[in-house]
């Protein structure tokens, strides 16, 4: 009988291998591995790492709107460009490297191309303008609430200043006049406070077993034997 989500001999969903998948661009294999243990699944850091080899990348040479963007496989040295159909989402490339050579290549093989959604990369947008001089380019949504929201930022710290005071619920325009109090020492106080580092008993006179939090270490760095 077949179960919807799995294939032959398969272990783990479509759903799941798709999660672990997404989740690896972020993690490194042992990461995840470890993170994974959390939630239940023995995911070894090997079948994470060979994900990457079953993704099917169709390519399609009369596609008229793509995607384009930039990942990191090895978080700050291995770069590829990712091209993806703009109406399906699903992959059409995998490129070495972002720095647009690749790309101009690539898109030398697909002129019907009308529609790029692309980052900000200075690269890509020469590729484009370069190869496919008639295409519209335009921000993908992840990057037009990115500029939204620098642009927000810079106009909230032109009009909201960077310290505000208050005094008895009311805001100022200048800094309050500073009152220093002297610090009174009393030695009785300070004599009557008893400090007791013996470990809590039971009405038996038995230890209680309690978490010290200074000798405590995440499970994850037990796992991993850090």
């Amino acid at each position: 009988m077949e179960t919807p989500g799995f294939k032959a001999y398969q272990h783990r969903s479509d759903s799941l291998n798709i999660a672990l998948f997404a989740l690896s661009i972020f993690f490194s294999d042992t990461a995840l591995s470890l993170l994974s243990r959390q939630f239940g699944l023995q995911v070894s850091r090997e079948s994470i790492r060979n994900l990457l080899s079953h993704v099917e990348i169709k390519d399609e040479p009369d596609i008229d709107a793509i995607g384009v963007d930039d990942v990191c496989l090895k978080k700050g040295q291995t770069y590829y460009t990712v091209i993806y159909d703009a109406h399906d989402h699903h992959l059409l490339a995998l490129l070495q490297g972002r720095d647009g050579r690749e790309l101009t290549e690539w898109l030398k093989k697909h002129p019907k191309i009308k529609v790029v959604a692309r980052d900000r990369a200075s690269a890509y947008a020469s590729a484009i303008s370069k190869v496919l001089p008639d295409c519209a380019q335009v921000a993908d949504r992840f990057h037009l609430l990115d500029n939204l929201l620098e642009y927000l930022h810079k106009m909230i710290q032109n009009e909201v200043p960077g310290t505000i005071f208050v005094e008895e619920d009311k805001i100022l325009d200048h800094e309050p006049k500073k009152e220093w109090l002297p610090i009174r020492y009393d030695p009785a106080l300070l004599d009557s406070l008893h400090y007791d580092d013996t470990p809590p008993v039971d009405e038996n006179g038995k230890k209680i077993l309690f978490i010290d939090k200074s000798a405590y270490r995440h499970p994850l760095y037990r796992l991993h034997q850090i």
